[in-house]
């Protein structure tokens, strides 16, 4: 898997911090769990290979 992100941070007092946190991600296997039934097999799971995210929180 490879990932990459930024962080920023602010203080907000002396022991307070806000913080924010881009991210990405990128898995280069797919990753699918599957259930095998009767009649064949049923997805349950399935990742995605390509994950943005964002992360907004305070820092004690």
């Amino acid at each position: 898997m490879l990932a990459a992100g930024a962080a920023a941070r602010l203080p907000l007092g002396r022991d307070l911090w806000l913080f924010a946190e881009l991210f990405a991600e990128l898995d280069p296997a797919r990753v699918r769990y599957d259930l095998a039934l009767e009649e064949g097999t049923e997805t349950v799971l399935a990742r995605y290979r390509f994950r943005p995210g964002a992360l907004l929180g305070i820092e004690l």
